[in-house]
C-alpha cells in the first residue's frame, strides 16, 4: 500500500498555512497504471484512517519518475511510459488554453488533474516526458482545477537518466497565481 504523510508549513510568500501531503512508495517498475491505482488507494485509505482532512491538504506531492520507477536501461523502455508533451509546452510557452482532451491524452498528467479535482489540492509530480524526438525526467504541477501550470525538466541528471534523458534548462522560475483565500 502506499504510504502517505501529512506535514503542515508555513508559505512565507504569502503568509499564510498551507497543508502537505507528500506520497512515498515502493512503485512496480515499469507499470504506470498499476502504481496510479496504488498511490490513488493509499491516499483514499489514509484520508479514511489517518483524519486526513481534504479541507487541510493544499498540495499533493508525488516523487521523481512517480508511476514509472526509476531505472531504466534503454531509452525504448522509457519512451514507452513518457507522456507526450509537445501540445502541453506549446499551451504553457504561449499562455493559451490547455483543452481537457489534451489533457487527457498524457496519462500521468491526466491521473494528476483528476486528483487535483478530486481533493481540491496542487498536485505535483515527476514524470518522464518526450517530445521533439527528446526524452526528458520532467516535473509537473497541476493546479487545484486540473489545469497544469508547469512542467520543469530535470538540469542535473543523475548518471542513471543520463542513459536516456535530454538535460533540461537550468533556470525555473514561474508566477504562480494563488489567492490568499483559496488556502
Amino acid at each position: 500500500t502506499a504510504s502517505a504523510t501529512s506535514a503542515s508549513a508555513v508559505c512565507a510568500a504569502m503568509s499564510v498555512e498551507c497543508g502537505f501531503l507528500s506520497v512515498q512508495y515502493e512503485p512496480w517498475h515499469g507499470e504506470p497504471e498499476k502504481n496510479r491505482e496504488q498511490v490513488h488507494g493509499g491516499l483514499v485509505e489514509a484520508m479514511r484512517t489517518e483524519s486526513l482532512e481534504r479541507d487541510h491538504i493544499d498540495f499533493i506531492l508525488l516523487p521523481e519518475m512517480a508511476f514509472t520507477g526509476y531505472v531504466f536501461a534503454t531509452r525504448e523502455e522509457v519512451d514507452a511510459l513518457a507522456d507526450d508533451v509537445e501540445q502541453l509546452v506549446a499551451c504553457l510557452a504561449s499562455e493559451t488554453e490547455i483543452s481537457a482532451a489534451l489533457v487527457e491524452s498524457m496519462p500521468t498528467i491526466a491521473w494528476c488533474a483528476r486528483l487535483a479535482k478530486e481533493i481540491d489540492a496542487f498536485v505535483f509530480a515527476g514524470l518522464p516526458t518526450k517530445r521533439d524526438g527528446k526524452l526528458f525526467n520532467s516535473a509537473c504541477l497541476v493546479d487545484r482545477s486540473g489545469r497544469p501550470v508547469l512542467l520543469y525538466d530535470k538540469h542535473f541528471l543523475f548518471e542513471t537518466d543520463e542513459v536516456w534523458a535530454t538535460e533540461g534548462d537550468a533556470a525555473l522560475s514561474m508566477p504562480l497565481e494563488v489567492q490568499p483565500g483559496q488556502f
